[in-house]
């Protein structure tokens, strides 16, 4: 996990909060003001602590990089195409949390319902061909409840698996070719 460089400002932001929170029980006339402000104000520094936090896959896996509950990665299979609907439903098919919504050549959508860490996601694939044989798949992994900021990884998380198979799916095609 890195971290943004506004991490230890919004820290000193949130200890300023609550000493504004501490002066306002001291003093009588932020007493009629100051709770009316600050619930809004470490909302928004909430909101911009966690959604400072970045997180990705060990190693840079897939260059898999998040920010939030958001996270994308790409990948790159010996495929055509052509190959993609059936890559990506086999694919699908070995992860029993994932499902196809929508499948074309060039674009592809999958869906993971309610779990524990998160609230359900959608994962937009974008397939281009890069060179003779091949293809790159780019995908980006968003919550579908829009008001999530943090998903514990469980974006990423998902991402490296679903790589993972496309590449072992690919790699299966490509030897009985």
């Amino acid at each position: 996990m890195t971290r943004s460089p506004w991490w230890t400002f919004s820290w000193f932001l949130v200890a300023l909060a609550v000493a504004l929170g501490a002066a306002s029980l001291l003093a009588r006339w932020w007493g009629t003001t100051t709770p009316w402000l600050l619930p809004p104000l470490l909302g928004l520094l909430l909101l911009v602590l966690l959604g400072a936090r970045r997180t990705s896959a060990p190693n840079g896996a897939y260059g898999i990089a998040g920010r939030g509950a958001r996270s994308e990665g790409r990948v790159e299979v010996p495929a055509g195409l052509d190959d993609v609907p059936s890559l990506l439903e086999d694919a699908v098919a070995r992860i029993p949390s994932l499902r196809v919504e929508s499948l074309s050549p060039a674009t592809a959508r999958v869906t993971r319902g309610l779990s524990w860490w998160s609230w359900g996601e959608r994962i937009t694939l974008r397939c281009r061909p890069v060179g003779e044989g091949f293809i790159e798949i780019s995908a980006r992994c968003a919550p579908t409840f829009w008001l999530t900021v943090y998903d514990w990884g469980q974006g990423a998380a998902d991402l490296e698996l679903l790589f993972g198979e496309l590449e072992r799916e690919a790699s299966r095609d490509a030897s009985a070719r």
